[in-house]
């Protein structure tokens, strides 16, 4: 997803996480897969999570808003342009 998301050329740092460390710096992700709940620890500076996956629901909510982190999907009718529109929301905060 790294190699899709550079190519948009947003001007926006990006890096697919494979240490969980590394996510002590970061404000934005963008999720395909299951996500731990255990990793919010390591992600102090979370503020904005977008789910490219099915859906919301393996999030606890309630966690999130705890933590003041926001959290959003792309919706359906971008399958065939989910990338102009993580490009467009990232860039909107």
């Amino acid at each position: 997803m790294h190699e899709q998301f550079s190519a948009l050329e947003t001007g926006i740092n990006s890096f697919a996480v494979r240490n969980p460390d590394t996510l002590k710096n970061c404000r934005r992700l963008v999720i395909s897969r299951l996500w731990p709940e255990s990793l919010l620890d390591r992600a102090k500076k979370l503020r904005f999570i977008q789910s490219i996956g099915a859906g919301t629901d393996q999030f606890l909510r309630q966690e999130l808003v705890r933590r003041d982190i926001r959290l959003a999907r792309s919706p359906p009718h971008t399958c065939g342009n989910a990338g102009s529109y993580r490009r467009d929301k990232l860039r909107s905060l």
